[in-house]
């Protein structure tokens, strides 16, 4: 077992949930988890649920408890194309803010 306090003295340690086992095969993820631990002491933590452009499967639902209803929709996809021209610079910018 590794110390970490030994190792680090901070570590930032990163779960994710996905549609599948391996990107090369189409799999996104759907979930990005972190925490921050200084000195071996929780003190931050993130999670965010992610959009993988396509539908997320029953058993993948089942095994994550993610279902296609909480997934958060792309706003890009719903834009016209003079409002994608115009917001995409600001989202691509701001993107950090998220």
């Amino acid at each position: 077992m590794i110390d970490i306090n030994s190792a680090a003295d901070t570590v930032i340690v990163l779960d994710f949930e996905t549609t599948g086992l391996s990107p090369d095969y189409g799999d996104c993820a759907i979930e990005i988890g972190a925490v921050k631990l200084v000195n071996g002491e929780l003190v931050d933590r993130f999670q965010q649920l992610m959009n993988p452009h396509k539908r997320i499967s029953a058993f993948i639902e089942n095994y994550t408890g993610i279902t296609n209803e909480m997934i958060p929709f792309n706003v890009m996809q719903k834009l016209s194309r003079t409002s994608k021209n115009a917001a995409s610079g600001f989202l691509a910018r701001e993107s950090d803010n998220f």
